[in-house]
């Protein structure tokens, strides 16, 4: 149970510590060998084995009952059928999971998990983690949320949610409110993550939002009469040649996912390949060609 006393694990588990130890070596995980296999700790190296072991431990549920050890993606909604809650919102003894490449099935990648175990004031965050195949079986790595929502995740991945302990506190339930929006004001549906346009407000008025969600770096929110999503974002800056940043890399990310970059090149630099990536994605999309990820252009990457 998350409570008060929570107290935050900043350093590797111990050795005989059962909650990373599999079930046939005594212990009370049942999660795969990492790799290396730690002989101390045997599901390390391995970002599940450890978030799924930190998040039992944290409950003090030795069965393993709560979720499940599976692709670190997918974690996300094995919580939700395990009954767990979930939120947009960090809170201590969470699983923060992410999406690896733009599918969630493990032939574009796994994903990545780990433990939300300090918030800051300013609304960061310190996880505590493990990979497989890396050269540390543990560390802890401070995070912001960034322009981009995506908790400082590296190439190709993309945010999905925090799996909140059984016993913790509440999600802060979203407050509805109200908004005037403008004819024409496009309505989207938003489907994994995907954005699609299918309508538009046909008379200005004063509409209720009832949920929001980040996509990149853009806002939408959910419309009460259930019709779609619009887009609460204001601003846009339309990136450019010369612009640097977590917008940029949110960009090269969409670009390497849709197969105009190559893994590696999200370095958060608007450059001569990045411009000529957004070309031809734009000259594909049949959209004005602006070598600039104006709204049009951000919206076509979501789809």
């Amino acid at each position: 149970m998350v409570t008060m006393a929570f107290k935050p694990r900043l350093t590797r588990p111990e050795k005989g510590n059962k909650y990373y130890i599999r079930k046939d070596s005594g212990g009370y995980s049942t999660a795969i060998l990492g790799s290396p296999t730690d002989p101390d700790c045997n599901v390390l190296h391995n970002c599940v084995g450890y978030a799924c072991g930190r998040f039992h431990e944290i409950a003090g549920d030795t069965k393993f009952s709560l979720i499940d050890p599976i692709n670190a993606e997918n974690m996300y909604a094995n919580g939700i059928q395990h009954g767990l809650k979930t939120s947009q919102n960090p809170q201590l003894g969470a699983i923060i999971v992410w999406q690896a490449g733009p599918t969630l099935s493990y032939k574009d990648g796994a994903g990545h998990v780990a433990i939300v175990e300090q918030i800051n004031a300013d609304g960061s965050i310190v996880t505590s983690e493990s990979g497989y195949d890396c050269p540390n079986a543990f560390w802890t790595t401070d995070r912001k949320k960034g322009s981009d929502g995506n908790w400082g995740a590296g190439s190709g991945y993309m945010f999905l949610g925090f799996v909140l302990q059984p016993n913790g506190p509440e999600p802060e339930p979203f407050k509805p409110y109200t908004k005037r929006l403008p004819f024409g004001t496009k309505i989207f549906r938003i489907d994994d993550n995907k954005v699609e346009q299918v309508s538009m407000i046909s008379v200005e008025s004063i509409y209720t939002i009832v949920q929001e969600m980040m996509i990149g770096s853009l806002k939408y929110g959910k419309l009460k009469s259930g019709v779609g999503w619009v887009l609460l974002t204001e601003d846009v800056k339309e990136l450019k040649r010369g612009d640097n940043g977590d917008d940029v890399k949110w960009l090269q990310q969409q670009l390497i996912a849709k197969g105009y970059l190559t893994k590696g090149e999200d370095d958060g630099d608007f450059g001569k390949k990045t411009m000529s990536a957004v070309l031809g994605f734009q000259w594909d999309q049949k959209l004005k060609l602006t070598a600039t990820c104006n709204l049009e252009t951000r919206e076509a990457l979501m789809k």
